[in-house]
């Protein structure tokens, strides 16, 4: 879609007699100010200062001509809100009407948040501005425009795609980076692990050989937030979650650990819409 097709907020009459009055105050009230002035300056002149009172009369009775519109007003603030509404929905339907010739998903969530395929996108009005995220973490902030959001969510999903190994490769090396974890802090295998202390260990057990070797930074595999979220979702979606006989296990956050947001991590694929979990671990199978 074309940026020029995106809504704009048509001028109605209300509209333009407001800017016309406002223009007529501004010139009367450059008027009156000019004329004032002249009364300062003909103080010594008494027939010069009644010819600049006379025009101050003249401005003020043209100010009270002009300011006497309180229904115009009125009108002027429901035409607003009404313009500014009809451009807000507009906004949203153009932006779900390019989704779906894309191909992507959309569902509308609230007034100014909507599903954008795995994302939900939350438009700021007053700003202009389109946060993007993933198990409620911010993407990306951009301009609340058609093609900047669709192209944002492309790119974005895009990324956690190309940074996500395959079912199979998620869950050993989750595996894995438990191990590691579990032998660090000296716990059994087998003990629940805090979800985000599992990022550096994931981060190490993903680093290529190439890396360890050379310290090529081009060949890191960074593992965020929202990257793990992202891979525990795909996993659940794919049934993925056993591994040389153990099951993956999630603790979920509740209470007072559940606000503390930089200690859970919230997945979209838990029921009832998505669900904030705390722990990890790998359990046998036969332990349930």
């Amino acid at each position: 879609m074309d940026l020029d097709s995106e809504p704009v907020i048509e001028l109605d009459v209300a509209f333009i007699e407001a800017s016309e009055r406002v223009s007529q105050l501004a010139r009367v009230a450059g008027s009156c100010d000019k004329a004032l002035r002249g009364v300062r300056s003909a103080k010594a002149d008494p027939v010069g200062a009644r010819r600049a009172l006379d025009a101050v009369g003249e401005t003020l009775v043209a100010c009270e001509k002009l300011l006497t519109f309180g229904e115009g007003l009125t009108a002027l603030k429901v035409s607003v809100d009404d313009a500014v509404m009809t451009w807000r929905l507009a906004t949203l339907g153009a932006i779900a009407d390019a989704a779906s010739a894309s191909g992507l998903s959309h569902e509308r969530l609230t007034a100014t948040a909507f599903r954008l395929g795995p994302l939900t996108v939350e438009v700021d009005f007053d700003a202009g501005t389109a946060t993007l995220s993933y198990a409620r973490e911010t993407l990306a902030v951009v301009r609340a425009g058609v093609n900047d959001v669709l192209d944002s969510a492309a790119a974005q999903v895009k990324t956690l795609e190309r940074h996500s190994p395959s079912p199979e490769e998620t869950i050993a090396d989750l595996f894995q980076a438990y191990r590691v974890l579990t032998a660090r802090q000296g716990l059994p295998f087998g003990e629940r692990v805090f979800l985000v202390d599992l990022l550096p260990a994931l981060f190490y057990v993903r680093q290529s050989e190439a890396f360890w070797k050379r310290q090529d930074q081009k060949s890191l595999r960074p593992v965020s937030r929202v990257q793990l979220a992202w891979e525990l979702d795909h996993l659940h979606a794919a049934r993925m979650l056993e591994h040389e006989q153990h099951r993956l296990v999630l603790g979920t956050a509740t209470g007072g650990s559940a606000s503390k947001k930089q200690q859970v991590l919230f997945l979209e694929s838990a029921a009832a819409g998505g669900q904030f979990f705390l722990t990890l671990a790998f359990r046998r199978l036969t332990e349930g």
